[in-house]
């Protein structure tokens, strides 16, 4: 597969994209937004094990395979997604972290702000790549339940689930994706995803904390998740 520009990504650099039927804008952030970012929302957003520390975020973005993009409306930020990718010509991408402000959850803006997303089809135009916590891992039974009305939150979307799943320092996902122009299979999904967690950890962490593996049975991993995926 040859290597494509992502148009998209330049365009939100530059400037603004704005969602005229829901009133989004999202617009990419500074590392000085980002840094507000992190500390008023996503430490309280995002569990420990998960939350990368801000100085990587930070060394990401200056070798230009990080994306930290906003989602306001009358300059009030109401979500935020952001993204890493092989490097800035990369055309798929996987969701780092993605939150709704606090004040405005269970009010549409999750679905909203996956809309405007779906809407710019050559924003990272072979697909974005999500994990997702795998419910069988859950601690609890409240842990449990989140995350499967997670699942339930990113299939209504569009998100399909693959047969690939990953451990990240410990952490079991389960593999979802987000076709755009381009809709690729589960054997080039996985590999993009390799390619990525190349990139953006160190060689280190990437051999001792790193797995990916897929499903020996594509069909068995539909059938026992399909549960959290039923219309």
């Amino acid at each position: 597969m040859d290597i494509k520009e992502c148009k998209n990504i330049i365009n939100v650099i530059e400037g603004r994209v704005m969602d005229n039927k829901n009133k989004l804008v999202q617009k990419k952030l500074s590392i000085e937004e980002l840094y507000e970012l992190y500390n008023k929302y996503m430490k309280f957003d995002f569990p420990d094990d998960e939350l990368k520390k801000f100085e990587h975020l930070k060394q990401l973005i200056e070798e230009k395979k990080y994306l930290c993009t906003g989602f306001f409306e009358n300059d009030e930020l109401k979500s935020y997604m952001l993204f890493t990718y092989e490097n800035e010509k990369s055309p798929i991408c996987t969701l780092d972290f993605f939150a709704v402000n606090p004040k405005y959850r269970n009010s549409g803006i999750g679905s909203k702000t996956i809309e405007l997303i779906k809407s710019q089809k050559d924003f990272f135009e072979d697909g974005i790549i999500a994990e997702i916590e795998d419910p069988d891992f859950a601690k609890t039974k409240e842990e449990k339940e989140i995350q499967e009305k997670r699942f339930e939150f990113y299939k209504k979307n569009g998100f399909i689930l693959t047969g690939i799943k990953s451990v990240c320092f410990d952490v079991h996902f389960l593999i979802i994706y987000l076709p755009q122009k381009n809709r690729l299979g589960d054997a080039e999904i996985s590999k993009n995803l390799d390619l990525i967690y190349k990139a953006i950890f160190p060689k280190s962490d990437y051999e001792k904390e790193i797995k990916i593996f897929q499903a020996v049975d594509k069909a068995d991993s539909l059938a026992k998740n399909q549960r959290f995926f039923a219309n």
